[in-house]
C-alpha cells in the first residue's frame, strides 16, 4: 500500500448563533446596547451567563441565577 497525500482541508469555525430579542425575536444589531433596536424594549441580561432575561423575571431560565 502506498501512502496517498491528504488533501488540504479547510476547517470552518462554528459561527455562534445570532442573539435575538426575547420580546420581538428580531436579531439584536448592537449587543452592547441595553435596548432592542427593533422594538425599543430594554433588554436585561443575566450577569452570570450573559443571556437575555425574560420580560418581568429576575432569574435566568438557563442557569438559574
Amino acid at each position: 500500500m502506498t501512502n496517498t497525500p491528504k488533501k488540504n482541508t479547510v476547517v470552518k469555525k462554528a459561527v455562534p448563533p445570532a442573539k435575538h430579542c426575547p420580546y420581538c425575536n428580531e436579531e439584536m444589531q448592537a449587543l452592547n446596547l441595553p435596548v432592542c433596536q427593533a422594538c425599543h424594549t430594554e433588554v436585561q441580561y443575566c450577569p452570570h451567563c450573559g443571556l437575555p432575561l425574560n420580560k418581568g423575571t429576575n432569574t435566568c431560565k438557563t442557569c438559574g441565577h
